[in-house]
């Protein structure tokens, strides 16, 4: 047994250090800090989420009337505070753009008849930047808006849901996702009465 440890300790010495020789310390190439268990150094860094690109997604496909943007209503009269749903076809030959930050934090404006005019009702509360959205050649998107929204409540001095009234809805884009400054296309729908 004796004899045995006697030719192990230089084996093991010879092991140890050749282990020591390997190691690298900080400020050396190839060191790196050892990890320590979540619990004793939780990741606290918030970072904002990787923006995709506007051509990720761009809606639905349909079929679409060649040569234009329309945009129309799934009724003509709505009840006050009932969902007011909106789609919006895409039939050119290239994607259009626009921002999310029209009414209810949509890529819809929604304009109330007043007289012999239209007054834009926009109505976005969310506190984040517009996102760029894309609608597709032959594809649509579908917008679901929601009158009694705090959009609505907050940013046009109503009483809950939006008054009664004769309104349409808008859809404004352009042909460049980052274009600066305000779109400079847009398609209207048929009127349609809240009650």
């Amino acid at each position: 047994m004796n004899k045995m440890r006697g030719r192990l300790a230089p084996v093991i010495i010879g092991v140890v250090t050749s282990m020591a020789a390997c190691q690298t310390t900080p400020g050396t190439p190839g060191y790196s800090s050892p990890a320590s268990p979540a619990t004793v150094s939780p990741d606290t860094e918030t970072r904002p989420a990787t923006p995709s690109s506007p051509l990720d997604d761009l809606g639905d496909p349909t079929h679409a009337p060649g040569g234009k943007v329309t945009v129309s209503l799934s009724a003509t009269r709505y009840s006050a505070g009932a969902p007011i749903v909106v789609v919006v076809i895409n039939g050119l030959d290239r994607p259009i753009f626009t921002d999310d930050s029209k009414a209810d934090c949509s890529i819809i404006t929604l304009q109330r008849q007043d007289r012999a005019t239209w007054k834009n009702i926009v109505g976005c509360a969310q506190q984040r930047p517009p996102a760029t959205v894309a609608i597709g050649p032959a594809h649509a998107r579908t917008i679901t808006l929601q009158p009694a929204s705090v959009n609505f409540d907050t940013l046009n001095n109503t009483q809950g849901p939006l008054a009664s009234g004769t309104y349409r809805a808008q859809y404004t884009y352009r042909f460049d996702a980052d274009a600066g400054g305000p779109d400079k296309f847009a398609a209207v729908s048929d009127s349609f009465e809240i009650k």
